[in-house]
């Protein structure tokens, strides 16, 4: 870690966790004295208003519900950028 803070995580790291495609934005928290990052889902100022929508809050709490029930299982960056490369491979065999 740089005098200023910042972290450097080395490319084959963000490679594995899917965040070499755009700049991301961690929340950082100390559990049991270790450094945890998880990628955070930032929302530009412009788009909180639809985000907040009575349609999308009410979208947004039946995953919560389903979530709850252990219907689904949520994904991370990282599954997200796997199941694409699996997705590409597969399209690419196709071909």
């Amino acid at each position: 870690m740089a005098a200023n803070g910042r972290l450097v995580i080395a490319a084959p790291i963000r490679k594995e966790l899917g965040l070499d495609s755009e700049p991301v934005v961690f929340l950082a928290e100390v559990v049991s004295g270790r450094l945890v990052l998880t990628p955070a889902d930032v929302v530009p100022r412009t788009e909180r208003e639809w985000l907040t929508s009575p349609e999308v809050t009410a979208l947004l709490d039946q995953a919560d519900e389903h979530l709850a029930a252990g219907e689904v299982a949520p994904l991370t960056r990282a599954d997200v950028a796997r199941l694409r490369r699996e997705r590409a491979g597969k399209s690419s065999q196709r071909a």
